[in-house]
């Protein structure tokens, strides 16, 4: 998955894994841990991985949004790599959740068959999902179900419900920030990103404060660098280098990094402030970027 939506939904499923666990049909309590996704043996590292200790079951959820015709096979390996690394596991549960019909397609049916092997998998379509079982999990959840079978009419009730859920349940202004800054970006998944900035329009006072919002959708001095940013960081950044000139895009480049470093890790030491002016390659910066935004 692109680094901005893989980051926020695997925050956001992580905050509460038995009621993730519940939204897939698996009723589970007692410890559950969040087990390391690198699979050592390989470069593959699967998106969320599960241990349900009370079931003695590993659960791995991979999230999806373009299609994938390899998408069993991965699915088969991330199993195998997954039991090699745990010596094994007697039980564990395959299940992949495709974010939007992008990422349907021919051989996405949960069984991967030939004459010596049989390998099941369950598919999880959300936009098939009523958006009533993601409003029956906690508030942090409801920003999923703009991604249920909701219709384009109804976005903008249903973003009113999910304001007035966080408002309710967050006391704080900066949680309700970043959460509605979540809300923001999946909303661009669905109906992209001018009908999202026209249904959003209303909270933009807010969210102009969020370090998600900062990050993903900044706005820069040229507009190269605005355009860019609200499609991806990586994006923008080659937008607004190719649109403005190359030491302007290095101050607004070392200008998003800070923001977003102090919002995520605290202010910089004067040591750590005088590198960041010294960096002259907007590939290193970039990449600073894309790694504080899940530091």
């Amino acid at each position: 998955m692109p680094g901005e939506y893989d980051s926020l939904l695997k925050e956001t499923l992580l905050r509460d894994p038995v009621a993730l666990l519940r939204f897939v049909g698996i009723d589970a309590s007692g410890v559950i841990t969040s087990e390391n996704t690198d699979l050592s043996a390989s470069s593959r590292q699967a998106d969320i991985l599960l241990k349900v200790h009370s079931l003695d079951l590993l659960v791995h959820l991979e999230l999806q949004m373009s299609y994938d015709a390899r998408m069993a096979l991965r699915m088969l390996e991330y199993r195998v790599l997954s039991c090699m690394k745990e010596a094994f596991l007697s039980r564990m549960r395959s299940i992949v959740i495709l974010l939007r019909e992008k990422a349907d397609g021919p051989g996405l049916d949960g069984l991967l068959e030939s004459d010596d092997l049989r390998f099941t998998y369950d598919v999880i379509r959300l936009w098939k999902q009523d958006a009533e079982l993601v409003f029956s999990l906690p508030v942090h959840f409801w920003p999923l179900a703009l991604l249920c079978n909701v219709s384009i009419e109804s976005l903008a009730v249903v973003v009113r419900r999910i304001e007035a859920g966080i408002s309710g349940e967050y006391s704080g202004e900066v949680d309700r920030r970043e959460i509605l800054s979540g809300v923001h970006l999946l909303l661009g998944l669905r109906v992209g990103r001018a009908v999202a900035e026209q249904i959003m329009e209303a909270f933009m006072i807010d969210l102009e404060e969020s370090a998600t919002y900062q990050a993903i959708l900044q706005k820069g001095e040229q507009r190269g660098i605005q355009e860019g940013m609200q499609q991806g960081i990586q994006q923008g950044m080659q937008e607004g280098m190719q649109q403005g000139e190359r030491m302007g895009s290095l101050v607004e480049a070392r200008r998003i990094l800070l923001r977003l470093g102090s919002l995520r890790l605290g202010e910089p030491s004067a040591e750590a402030a005088s590198l960041l002016e010294s960096i002259e390659d907007a590939s290193v910066l970039e990449a600073m970027i894309e790694k504080a935004l899940s530091a």
